[in-house]
């Protein structure tokens, strides 16, 4: 019973880690803060799960972010890595705009 109560405490808080995360990068993006907005979807990316919405969300807005920075390496690099996970989704649009597919 305890090791139950604490495996489902870990995954309550790396789940609030990731929404955590996730919401920094936002408002740190929509605030022009790039270094910061990297480093949150950078960890939101750690801790999702993979093919997740909230991996999703945090290749997208590190992509956004770099390509913001003027890091248009990076950008394409995770813009490629969101198109290989999510080929149809709508961050996909942006992604191939980028890259040029």
């Amino acid at each position: 019973m305890k090791k139950i109560f604490l495996i489902l405490l870990l995954a309550t808080m790396v789940s609030g880690c990731t929404t955590y995360a996730l919401e920094v990068a936002e408002v740190a993006y929509k605030q022009g803060d790039y270094p910061m907005a990297i480093s949150h979807a950078k960890i939101a990316r750690k801790v999702s799960s993979d093919n997740s919405p909230e991996e999703l969300r945090s290749l997208y807005i590190l992509a956004r972010s770099y390509e913001a920075s003027g890091d248009l390496k990076s950008a394409k690099y995770v813009y490629n890595m969101l198109l290989q996970s999510y080929p149809n989704s709508q961050e996909a649009i942006d992604a191939r705009r980028v890259v040029g597919q």
